[in-house]
């Protein structure tokens, strides 16, 4: 269908509840939705939407949404030559364990405005004459009718990527992972490569378990990344590595999202090993930072070495569960942390097949790459370790600082 002598149409902006006219022209149909049986067939997105598969991907997929992106999705398959146009936070993308962002660079992609789809944003979608738009299911929540305003001359895909990695037993990839993943394979024409996937994270949780032994340590995040950085009292009571390595949360609340607990009384918890989120550095020189900092210091510095608490470095891994391939490097790091049972040369190993199993030969060198950043990034704020150090905390000047274990 050709939109050039399209009528001036209705773009409700759900968020803002406001209604404006725009006036919609050139807009060519992309794949041709509108003209019925143009595609290869339909697959069912997250909203139980029937989307119609685009019989070609050569005039590219625009990605909206980057609080729990598609992105992280798209780039497990062959898609990022295909990908035109992203949210602007993909673009200025902060250091916040996005494997994703050290596999392909988005820096010079055309982007939009983050986690909205405004009438503007529709005119300008649909002025790109996109094959295929892929939508997070938060935004959907919210523009649902912009979103439909697009689906009607544009194959559009809804996705949630708020999932479960594992299934409750802890034996494998999710059903609802695996699903995911081979919708989208069926989606893009990839199906081998859904199945390569499928098959490689369960066998990167089946090997992490199989590191597990028992364990009656209680371990605690400090500075969690959960809606940005976070100060160091600042943890969660459901923390993916913690549940996949079989360690013992120090918090024992059970709410969602993230919990400040007054650092006065980070004290009262039972505590012998923290796992620092490196991502928060930016965080530590805060006074209330500092206070944790001083409690671990005192306790570390007394004359019982029973209540010793020991300090690793962690690898960056964001509240929301997205960050599927930095929740496994992290879990595979806990169980060495805790079990022992590998050398740390295969551990390595490991955890950098992580990032090729989800993103194949732009995977290599994905571990260097952000270890390097993050060091860079802890740097900066007056810090001397990198992920997976041992740690220590010092004190010089009137003030704390974590250091590598000794390099004080």
């Amino acid at each position: 269908m050709n939109w050039k002598t399209a009528a001036a149409v209705a773009v409700i902006a759900i968020v803002v509840v406001a209604v404006a006219a725009y006036a919609i022209s050139e807009w060519n149909g992309g794949s041709g939705t509108d003209d019925g049986d143009t595609g290869t067939g339909t697959v069912i997105d997250s909203a139980g939407r029937t989307v119609q598969i685009p019989d070609s991907l050569d005039n590219g997929i625009v990605v909206i949404g980057s609080s729990q992106s598609p992105l992280r999705m798209l780039s497990m398959f062959d898609t990022y030559d295909l990908i035109i146009e992203v949210d602007q936070n993909e673009v200025n993308n902060p250091l916040n364990g996005r494997g994703y962002a050290f596999a392909y660079d988005f820096t010079g992609m055309r982007y939009h405005a983050s986690n909205v789809l405004e009438g503007s944003t529709v005119q300008s979608i649909g002025e790109s004459d996109p094959s295929l738009i892929i939508v997070s299911d938060k935004v959907y929540a919210s523009y649902s009718a912009n979103v439909e305003l697009l689906a009607q001359y544009y194959p559009t895909y809804v996705i949630n990527v708020d999932l479960d990695i594992w299934d409750g037993s802890l034996g494998g990839i999710s059903d609802e992972m695996a699903d995911a993943i081979t919708t989208l394979g069926v989606l893009l024409g990839q199906e081998d490569r859904a199945g390569e996937l499928v098959d490689g994270i369960d066998s990167i949780v089946k090997d992490i378990r199989s590191l597990v032994g028992e364990s009656d340590l209680q371990a605690f995040l400090a500075g969690s990344n959960y809606n940005g950085t976070n100060t160091l009292n600042t943890t969660l009571a459901h923390y993916q590595p913690f549940e996949i390595a079989g360690i013992n949360n120090a918090y024992k609340g059970n709410e969602t999202g993230k919990i400040e607990i007054p650092a006065a009384q980070i004290g009262n918890l039972d505590i012998d090993i923290v796992f620092l989120d490196p991502s928060t550095a930016e965080k530590y020189s805060d006074p209330t930072s500092q206070a944790v900092m001083a409690y671990i210091h005192t306790v570390n510095n007394d004359s019982d070495p029973d209540n010793d608490i020991e300090v690793r470095c962690g690898f960056p891994v964001m509240g929301f569960g997205t960050n599927f391939d930095s929740v496994l490097v992290c879990s595979y790091y806990i169980a060495y942390c805790v079990y022992g049972g590998i050398g740390w040369d295969d551990l390595y190993e490991k955890m950098e097949s992580v990032y090729t199993v989800f993103y194949g030969d732009a995977g290599k060198g994905v571990l260097d790459a952000m270890i390097s950043a993050y060091d860079n990034r802890i740097a900066q704020f007056g810090q001397d370790f990198q992920p997976f150090d041992s740690v220590e905390v010092v004190y010089s000047n009137g003030t704390y600082r974590f250091v590598a274990e000794g390099a004080a």
